[in-house]
């Protein structure tokens, strides 16, 4: 007897409707669109890359650009050339987001942050982020960046072969793209709350991984910040592309399953862990006779963002649009969401690309040489004009051979 699963009333309909057709001419669709779902049944690869290569790679024209739909009713265009993703971001400020990724994306991240915003906001926001990611905005925390690596450097000698019979000389090699995951954690740990998480020690000394064991000047733990960071993004990732995206369950947070629990569970280890460090900033502000006195960083700048919205909010109350202020409690919840999504979205770009290159180094050795004489110049002199040419070229060439993200999408 015929069986009517989800697979086999999907291929019923795409037999009987005609495929979508591209919206915008002379550039491909993705073609399978369907005019009940669009082309979100692609999202069921077995893997983020696989997907990306459906959506990015495989359909694109010869300039890397082809349009699918997210869902019925929203087209979207996907382009890799670095001149159209220029074009593609400053064409406009406001797009739609697809309401089911708008789902996933608010349950971690709140409605109130840089992925959601439209128009005057989003600038806003934006501003205040390039701004704190600035490397001259961001020197201060050179120093901290360069104790986490020798923290991490420090700790690989400590993870010794599982195997008896294996030599004492001999250590097992770790995961190297989970250990620049964890330095990742640490560094922006540094620029964005001038906070120490404590990921690598916590990776590399599994036996010190207990909540009291790692240090912090928050009432949660430092060292729950890396699994907790790493168990949501896994289960985002799984949510929205893998065989599960047609699953209700999914999509539906407040059924109890154990996958919904856990979510629940790790979500508020890690917001707690945040809103913390944000209101001991609050009461240090208000502490403080002056603003040189306060760390520069990401929250500072968020904060200072807020505040500056809050004045021009107090002298223009006739404007219905106007946003209220949002209360003490709320503003550490929406900071700590807002910062978690930069998190997100640099948190796999940046450990890939550290992991690629020193791959690459480990197989040129003279230019894992250069890199090295130059970083030793470059700690010695400290010179406004000194610079560190050789090893941006090889983080550039990195970026060239492997992209960790290949494609700009915007519907």
């Amino acid at each position: 007897p015929l069986q009517f699963t989800p697979t086999t009333i999907t291929m019923v309909l795409s037999s009987l409707l005609p495929e979508k057709k591209s919206h915008m001419q002379g550039i491909p669709i993705i073609p399978g669109g369907t005019f009940y779902g669009g082309h979100l049944h692609l999202l069921q690869g077995p893997n983020f890359q696989a997907v990306q290569e459906v959506f990015s790679i495989q359909h694109a024209n010869g300039h890397g650009r082809c349009t699918f739909y997210m869902g019925p009713t929203t087209p979207s265009l996907s382009v890799t050339h670095c001149d159209d993703v220029q074009l593609l971001l400053k064409a406009t400020a406001h797009r739609n987001v697809f309401p089911l990724m708008q789902t996933h994306m608010e349950q971690l991240f709140g409605n109130q942050n840089v992925a959601f915003l439209n128009d005057k906001e989003w600038k806003q926001q934006r501003s205040r982020i390039t701004k704190a990611l600035h490397p001259t905005f961001s020197g201060a925390q050179e120093e901290a960046f360069v104790q986490a690596t020798r923290r991490m450097m420090e700790a690989i000698p400590n993870i010794h072969s599982n195997n008896d019979d294996a030599d004492d000389n001999v250590y097992d090699c770790p995961d190297v793209v989970e250990l620049f995951k964890a330095l990742t954690l640490d560094c922006f740990g540094q620029a964005a709350f001038h906070a120490d998480f404590g990921t690598c020690e916590q990776y590399l000394n599994p036996n010190t991984s207990d909540a009291g064991d790692a240090p912090t000047d928050s009432s949660s733990s430092s060292s729950a910040v890396g699994p907790a960071f790493d168990a949501l993004s896994k289960d985002i990732m799984r949510r929205m592309m893998s065989k599960d995206v047609m699953n209700p369950s999914s999509h539906i947070y407040s059924l109890p399953t154990p996958a919904n629990n856990t979510f629940a569970r790790e979500k508020k280890k890690l917001l707690d862990f945040l809103r913390d460090i944000i209101e001991q900033r609050q009461a240090q502000i208000k502490e403080a006779a002056n603003a040189d006195e306060l760390p520069q960083d990401l929250l500072s700048s968020f904060l200072e963002y807020f505040e500056q919205n809050q004045k021009e909010n107090n002298t223009d109350n006739s404007d219905p649009t106007t946003t209220a202020t949002p209360k003490h409690e709320e503003l550490a919840l929406i900071i700590a969401q807002s910062i978690l999504v930069l998190l997100f979205a640099g948190y796999e770009t940046s450990s890939v690309t550290l992991s690629y290159a020193i791959y690459e180094l480990s197989k040129h050795p003279d230019a894992l040489t250069k890199c090295r004489e130059e970083i030793e110049q470059f700690q010695k002199s400290k010179s406004e004009s000194s610079s560190q040419v050789y090893l941006e070229a090889v983080l550039k060439e990195t970026l060239r051979l492997y992209p960790p993200a290949v494609s700009t999408t915007r519907s």
